[in-house]
C-alpha cells in the first residue's frame, strides 16, 4: 500500500491556533511591546517602525482601522487579528495597509462585506475564510491573494477587482488572474446552478469552488490543463462534473471527474445521487478528499487495482457504512465494511456513518492511520490491541468518541503517539498511566476534552 502525504490547510489553521500565543493574553502593559487603544490591539513591526493590528477578540461593530498609531503608520492586519469574532459587523481598512495577515477575519460570521484599499498587496491564506461577507471589492494594489482568502464564504455571491489591478480581473463576480486563464475564486454563495469554466481557462486553483452550495453542474472546457486539489471540495449540491470530450488532461463519466486516462479518480461530486459506488476496474488512484462531504453514498466497491488512496479520500462521509475490496486488490482488503492494508497491519478508514457503538481493532494492527476513525457518527467507544505501537494524525478524532481502551501489555512511544490523535489530552494521560480504560464526558465541538483513567 502506497499512501501520499498532503498538506492539509485546516490542520494547519488549527496547529497555527494552538501553537500561537494566546490573543486573550495580549494586552496593554504586558511587557512585549504591545498596546492597544480600546478594544483593538497594535503590535510593533519592523523593528518598532509600524504597527500591526494584533489579536483584538473583544472588538464589536464596526471596526475602524486607524491609518497611525502613536504617530506610527499602521501597515497590516496581523495573523487572526479577528479570528472567529463573530461580533464585529464591518471594517474599514485604511490605505496605509499593505497586507492581510493569515486568518484575519476567519469565521467572522456577522462581518457583511469588504473593500480592500489599493495599498494592500497580499490577502493571506483564509484571511476571509468561512466569514459572512457577501462582496469583496479588490484594489489595484494586490498581486499575493493566497489560498482559500475567500473560501467557504457562504454568503459570497461577488468578487470584484479595481480595472488597475494588473495581477487578477473579475467576471460576472468569478475572481481570476489578469489574463482569464485561471479560475481563482468562484463564489460560494454566487447563484445559479450550472457553470461553464470560460474557454480561455486552462487552470483552475485549490479550494477555487469550496463550499458552493448553488451549483449542481460543472463543465470543463478543452483547455483546462491543470486542477489543483480540492479545486471543487464541499460543494454539498453538485451532482456532475462534465469534462469536453477535446480535453487532453482530464475526462468525466457518469459526472464524476478523473484524469484523461481515467486511472486517477479525482472528485466524485457531493450531490450526486446514489447509494452505491461501484470504482470503475481501470482506476488505480484514488486523490485526496476525492469523496469527500458525499451525503448519498453508503457502499463504495473497490476493485482490484487500486494500488494508491491519498488521505482523507473518504472524509465527511456521513452516510458511507461500507467499504468493500476486491480479494484480488494486491495493497488493500476490507473486513466488515472497514478499510486495511493488505496485510491488515494498518487500519486505514472506519466508515463514518457505520453502525456499532463499539469496535476493538484486530489484533493483527500495528498502526491506525491518518484520520482512520476520525468523525464516526455512532461509536463511541473502542479497544486497541496492544499490537498497536503507532497512532498517527487524527487517527481518533470524533467527538462521539467516549471510552477508549488500551489493551494489557499497550506500549505506544511518545514518537509514534501523534499529538492530534485524540480529541483533548488522551496521549498525556496513557504516556503517564500506559494500559487501562480512559473516558471523557467531553461535548461537542469541544477540543477541551478531559479523559480520565478508570
Amino acid at each position: 500500500m502506497k499512501t501520499k502525504d498532503f498538506f492539509v490547510l485546516i490542520v494547519l489553521l488549527t496547529a497555527l491556533f494552538t501553537a500561537c500565543k494566546n490573543p486573550f493574553l495580549w494586552k496593554e502593559g504586558s511587557g512585549d511591546g504591545i498596546e492597544s487603544s480600546g478594544s483593538l490591539v497594535f503590535v510593533p513591526i519592523n523593528g518598532g517602525i509600524e504597527y500591526e493590528v494584533g489579536p483584538s477578540p473583544t472588538m464589536t461593530g464596526h471596526v475602524e482601522i486607524p491609518a497611525k498609531y502613536n504617530g506610527k503608520s499602521v501597515v497590516r492586519i496581523g495573523e487572526m487579528a479577528f479570528f472567529d469574532n463573530r461580533n464585529i459587523t464591518g471594517v474599514t481598512i485604511p490605505d496605509s495597509i499593505k497586507s492581510i495577515g493569515h486568518a484575519a477575519f476567519n469565521g467572522c460570521s456577522k462581518l457583511a462585506g469588504v473593500t480592500i484599499p489599493n495599498s494592500v498587496t497580499t490577502i493571506e491564506a483564509s484571511a476571509f475564510g468561512g466569514s459572512g461577507i457577501a462582496t469583496a471589492s479588490i484594489g489595484s494594489g494586490a498581486n499575493d491573494i493566497q489560498t482559500h482568502a475567500f473560501g467557504y464564504c457562504f454568503n459570497l455571491t461577488a468578487i470584484t477587482v479595481n480595472s488597475a489591478n494588473n495581477s487578477y480581473a473579475s467576471d460576472n463576480g468569478v475572481l481570476y488572474n489578469k489574463g482569464k486563464t485561471r479560475l481563482v475564486v468562484y463564489p460560494a454563495g454566487k447563484a445559479g446552478a450550472s457553470f461553464t469554466i470560460p474557454p480561455a481557462v486552462t487552470g483552475i486553483e485549490m479550494f477555487a469552488f469550496a463550499g458552493n452550495n448553488k451549483l449542481t453542474g460543472i463543465t470543463i472546457g478543452a483547455g483546462v490543463a491543470n486542477i489543483e486539489t480540492n479545486a471543487f471540495i464541499s460543494c454539498i449540491n453538485l451532482a456532475a462534473i462534465t469534462v469536453n470530450g477535446s480535453n487532453t488532461n482530464y475526462s468525466s463519466d457518469g459526472g464524476v471527474l478523473y484524469n484523461k486516462a481515467g486511472t486517477t479518480l479525482i472528485t466524485y461530486p457531493a450531490g450526486k445521487a446514489g447509494t452505491s459506488f461501484t470504482i470503475p476496474a481501470i482506476v488505480t488512484t484514488i486523490n485526496t478528499y476525492a469523496f469527500m462531504d458525499v451525503r448519498s453514498l453508503t457502499t463504495i466497491n473497490m476493485g482490484d487495482n487500486i494500488a494508491d488512496i491519498y488521505p482523507q479520500a473518504f472524509a465527511y462521509c456521513y452516510t458511507l457504512t461500507t467499504i468493500t475490496v476486491s480479494g484480488s486488490n494486491s495493497d488493500f482488503t476490507s473486513d466488515g465494511g472497514i478499510l486495511y492494508d493488505k496485510s491488515k497491519e494498518t487500519l486505514l478508514k472506519y466508515p463514518e456513518g457505520k453502525t456499532g457503538a463499539s469496535f476493538t481493532i484486530p489484533g493483527t494492527v500495528t498502526t491506525v492511520g491518518y484520520s482512520a476513525v476520525e468523525n464516526v457518527m455512532n461509536l463511541t467507544s473502542v479497544t486497541i490491541p496492544n499490537t498497536v505501537t503507532k497512532i498517527e494524525e487524527w487517527a481518533f478524532r470524533s467527538w462521539n468518541l467516549k471510552t477508549v481502551t488500551f489493551s494489557s501489555g499497550s506500549s505506544i512511544s511518545d514518537g509514534n503517539f501523534n499529538q492530534w490523535a485524540f480529541i483533548g489530552d488522551l496521549k498525556t494521560k496513557y504516556l503517564a498511566g500506559g494500559a487501562g480504560t480512559y473516558k471523557t464526558p467531553g461535548s461537542q465541538n469541544s477540543d477541551n476534552f478531559i479523559w480520565t483513567k478508570q
